[in-house]
């Protein structure tokens, strides 16, 4: 349970970051296409940042509660608090249900579908590379094609499909793009460890804990989405 904790924190801190990098790129960047590119990624992980960190935020502060026992339900260890003050965050600023319509709605459309191809084409790179510092980025690879297909099933769907999977397809993209930032933090990891080795074992220990335990999640939300997606039957 604090490993989970740990690999959604880090994880998520890294997705806001890149996101927060990214609107700082596409006002600060002197060239057009850079500029383009920028916005483009800040807009789709706007609802993967607001509803997926916040989906996981949720379970991460729930997981804390339950670590602590019936101590955490004692308002002095401060546990039941944050788990109060995190509820907000999913239906802040428009509840996570919204941001999976917009992600589903807007995002994947926008400009021919310009902007999960580009994202996908990064992560695509950085699952490729970090393969060779942990075997079992494959899983991740593997979910990254499923997320390709899926999405391009999503385009060619009806209004009434996308509604019904918007959800589902928000939590799939969040576990993929998470993966996508342990890639990032095992390749920092593994070509510092000499520097600091505990520190960055560590790291590299997180990032193979959330591609096994967590990422294979993805398998359940693919499968019902793409159940959703199917025709109904007369």
């Amino acid at each position: 349970m604090l490993m989970a904790q740990k690999a959604f924190v880090e994880g998520g801190r890294a997705l806001a970051l890149r996101m927060a990098l990214a609107i700082d790129r596409s006002h600060c960047a002197t060239d057009t296409a850079e500029r383009e590119r920028q916005d483009d990624l800040a807009q789709l992980l706007t609802p993967i940042v607001k509803a997926f960190l916040t989906d996981a935020a949720n379970e991460a502060t729930n997981l804390g509660l339950q670590i602590l026992g019936g101590h955490g339900y004692i308002r002095e260890w401060g546990a039941e608090q944050w788990v109060r003050d995190i509820r907000i965050a999913a239906i802040y600023e428009g509840t996570n249900g919204i941001q999976g319509l917009d992600l589903v709605g807007r995002k994947l459309t926008m400009h021919g579908g310009r902007l999960p191809q580009s994202y996908f084409t990064l992560l695509g790179d950085l699952l490729d590379r970090a393969r060779g510092v942990i075997a079992a980025f494959a899983e991740a690879q593997a979910a990254l094609t499923a997320l390709k297909d899926i999405t391009a099933a999503i385009a060619a769907a009806d209004d009434v499909r996308r509604a019904e999977v918007a959800s589902a397809y928000l939590s799939l993209f969040g576990l993929v793009a998470l993966a996508g930032e342990w890639a990032q933090i095992a390749l920092a990891a593994a070509a510092r460890c000499d520097t600091d080795p505990a520190f960055y074992r560590e790291k590299l220990s997180t990032a193979e804990f959330y591609i096994r335990r967590i990422l294979p999640r993805h398998l359940a939300l693919a499968a019902e989405i793409r159940s959703l997606l199917q025709p109904p039957t007369a």
